[in-house]
């Protein structure tokens, strides 16, 4: 029979990797006591510096706090009184300290999702991005005459981040959310029909507005703007549907959902496709 060789590195490095992984390493509660540690995100924390190790290991744990606390011991000695309030001191702040984080995290996702509630009102106001500073100066000013006292939402209002740049980007963001979400709507809905409208716009160019009303599975009827399509310099039936198709074609729209073809009437270069 033939022998088998065996990459003994190999083999080693598994078993240290599967003892390092299933090797039954959990917080002990009087590290607390002895070296002023206590468990966050299933890892040993130093009260004292707020440093976190890496693993749950005694050793780790009791190198850290001789090498870079030794001093605590001295000032609070093991088993005292003095050493129990210290601990308690310290669990407090760090508790607070975990506190105010989590309200900070929450203030910043509030001040954000208010920029984002001013950029979509100047979207569909048609207003200029510039206009987010004084809707945010109008807002501060009110609230210091209905409540003057409240100086946490006063805070809060001076926080929104609000200039030109931000809120260009908000809107981009809003934009292509609003996109995915009615191509998810028409991917899911029920039976959609359409509706086109052709006409010029400032500078005497044809374009044509593509619309949609679709019925969602909640059966509930909606109706939105698809795209907003350039044609050539003629207008022809053939030119609108041209380029109708390559809107549908661009949206990925389930054309099939329009049962076996739509049907187009023609009334003033306005065509509406219903389902058949």
């Amino acid at each position: 029979m033939d022998k088998v060789k065996v990459n003994t590195s190999l083999l080693c490095k598994i078993r240290r990797k599967r003892k390092i992984k299933y090797e039954n390493r959990i917080f002990h509660n009087d590290w607390t006591e002895k070296y002023a540690f206590i468990e966050r995100n299933n890892k040993p924390m130093c009260l004292i510096c707020n440093i976190e190790l890496a693993h749950n290991k005694t050793c780790n744990v009791k190198r850290h706090y001789e090498t870079k606390h030794k001093q605590f011991s001295e000032e609070y000695p093991l088993c005292s009184n003095y050493r129990k309030n210290k601990i308690e001191l310290l669990k407090t702040k760090n508790k607070n300290q975990q506190l105010n984080i989590s309200s900070y995290s929450q203030e910043s996702i509030n001040t954000t999702e208010a920029s984002f509630v001013i950029a979509w009102n100047i979207a569909r106001g048609k207003h200029p991005y510039t206009d987010g500073e004084f809707v945010k100066q109008n807002i501060s000013d009110v609230l210091s005459v209905l409540d003057p006292s409240n100086s946490k939402i006063q805070r809060l209002v001076s926080q929104i981040p609000i200039s030109r740049h931000t809120t260009e980007r908000r809107i981009s963001k809003i934009s292509i959310d609003v996109e995915q979400q009615l191509l998810n709507d028409l991917k899911n809905c029920e039976a959609f029909s359409l509706a086109v409208d052709e006409s010029t716009d400032i500078q005497d160019k044809p374009q044509m507005a593509v619309f949609v009303r679709y019925v969602t599975s909640d059966v509930i009827v909606k109706e939105e703007l698809l795209d907003l399509v350039e044609l050539k310099d003629t207008t022809r039936g053939v030119d609108i549907k041209e380029a109708l198709d390559k809107a549908l074609l661009k949206a990925n729209v389930p054309i099939n959902k329009l049962e076996d073809h739509y049907l187009l009437n023609f009334d003033h270069y306005v065509l509406n496709f219903v389902v058949k």
